[in-house]
């Protein structure tokens, strides 16, 4: 990832969104390799339909928190209790997310 402050890390949290909803992840503080190993979820009608989109921010205390990077991953083809495995690369800025999605059909 990216070099955002000043001591040669950065403080990196990702905002995850699916249409209007809408998580953040922690902040990890100094480190240009985080590991967040968090849970979310999301309502979603039809995955083939939704895409996810990652938006990697660094924090910052006195002024705007510096854009990372994004990502978007398609949905599309996650079968009804299948883990799906995906790597992908930052646009905008150097780096590599590795995301672990499951997908739970709710009737």
């Amino acid at each position: 990832m990216a070099i955002k402050d000043i001591e040669g890390t950065s403080d990196p949290y990702c905002i995850l969104s699916v249409g209007p909803q809408k998580v953040k992840t922690k902040v990890k503080k100094k480190t240009l390799n985080p590991v967040w190993n968090e849970q979310f979820m999301f309502n979603i009608a039809d995955c083939a339909a939704e895409t996810l989109l990652v938006h990697v921010m660094d924090k910052d205390l006195f002024t705007n928190d510096d854009s990372m990077g994004t990502a978007e991953i398609s949905l599309k083809g996650l079968q009804n209790g299948e883990t799906k495995h995906i790597e992908t690369s930052l646009v905008g800025e150097p780096g590599t997310l590795h995301l672990d999605i499951t997908y739970y059909k709710l009737d």
